[in-house]
């Protein structure tokens, strides 16, 4: 019952709770959950970390590879990042190819 309310009425459904100066899940307002943040976690990264809140976990890993700018331009380099996010995170996520992830700096 409680998940069809939230889901037709979610306004209503919060307004409840804030009125109550508590969140659905029974923290107040201001209470934070448990966190967690551990670094170096991936050995295959130059950097790492894996953070977890409450129940949810992230893992963050960086790689990072110098190359010579063109000839053309040697001012301007490349940053290319690659997020991999699991077909979990939302149920409208879909897999983007790296090329459209460049950014030119």
């Amino acid at each position: 019952m409680a998940l069809e309310f939230k889901t037709l009425q979610p306004s209503e459904y919060y307004k409840k709770y804030f009125e109550q100066k508590i969140r659905p899940d029974g923290r107040g307002l201001w209470d934070v959950r448990p966190t967690a943040i551990n670094i170096g976690t991936l050995h295959n990264a130059d950097s790492s970390a894996l953070v977890r809140l409450g129940n949810t976990t992230v893992v963050c890993g960086i790689k990072l590879e110098m190359a010579a700018p063109k000839s053309d331009e040697p001012k301007k380099g490349y940053l290319v990042s690659n997020i991999e996010l699991s077909p979990l995170c939302a149920p409208h996520f879909r897999q983007i190819g790296r090329a459209s992830c460049r950014e030119r700096v």
